[in-house]
């Protein structure tokens, strides 16, 4: 089973009839709102459904925090990351389901922007996983942070400093480096009109100079920890 994690301010409207179809999947057994702006929050039904849970701390926590808490809380295994702007073919859960299990890592969807990014075009709609085996590439893994599925045992959790930015990145390179067995979810039909929240927040642009030098200090550390650890578990074995 899946529990899908999804931060939201409530800015693209499809998303509450996306939330209703997730609830007819059946490998999709929790879905986590974290609910950024209160105020804005729609009355709908779909809120008392008991696969969704509506979670809110009065204040918007950003997103990369809302992951954090939202992996945390999740009752199943198998996370799903989701963008509150992003429409995908409902198969891909059952799919992903399946295909998850501890040792993968972080599986992410890939666009299919063929022209701007040479990525693997959006065809037959079949749902293909490619192994994808490098660090973080803007290119190559455009779009990848709009949804992701991960195991939860695998998870490391986002540094305390990034809230807004960077966490598509370290959530890749940190499961990169520690299994190299992330891959891309290719030739799957999905729409996104991208950044629909990020692009109404204000001072964004100060808060991703601020993000990148953190990330930019902090990740070599935590890379070279998850070196150590691997060094030491291979040991054990």
């Amino acid at each position: 089973m899946i529990t899908v994690v999804v931060p939201t301010m409530w800015k693209y409207k499809p998303f509450i009839r996306f939330v209703e179809d997730m609830t007819d999947v059946s490998s999709i057994g929790e879905i986590i709102i974290i609910d950024n702006d209160s105020a804005a929050m729609p009355n709908d039904p779909i809120f008392s459904h008991p696969k969704v849970n509506c979670i809110s701390y009065g204040r918007n926590i950003y997103v990369n925090p809302a992951w954090n808490i939202g992996t945390r809380l999740a009752k199943y295994e198998n996370i799903c990351l989701l963008n509150d702007d992003v429409i995908v073919d409902l198969k891909l859960f059952n799919r992903m389901d399946k295909f998850l299990q501890p040792g993968i890592g972080v599986c992410g969807i890939c666009p299919g922007l063929q022209q701007e990014f040479g990525h693997i075009p959006i065809t037959s709609g079949e749902i293909d996983l490619v192994h994808s085996p490098m660090p973080y590439n803007p290119r190559i893994h455009f779009g990848m942070g709009t949804l992701m599925f991960y195991p939860k045992s695998e998870y490391v959790p986002i540094i305390d400093g990034l809230d807004l930015y960077w966490g598509d990145n370290y959530i890749y390179d940190t499961l990169y480096y520690k299994l190299n067995r992330n891959y891309q979810i290719v030739n799957t039909f999905y729409h996104t009109p991208y950044a629909v929240t990020t692009s109404t927040i204000a001072n964004s642009g100060e808060i991703l100079s601020r993000e990148h030098q953190v990330y930019n200090r902090e990740m070599p550390n935590i890379l070279e920890q998850i070196r150590v650890e691997n060094v030491y578990r291979t040991g054990l074995n």
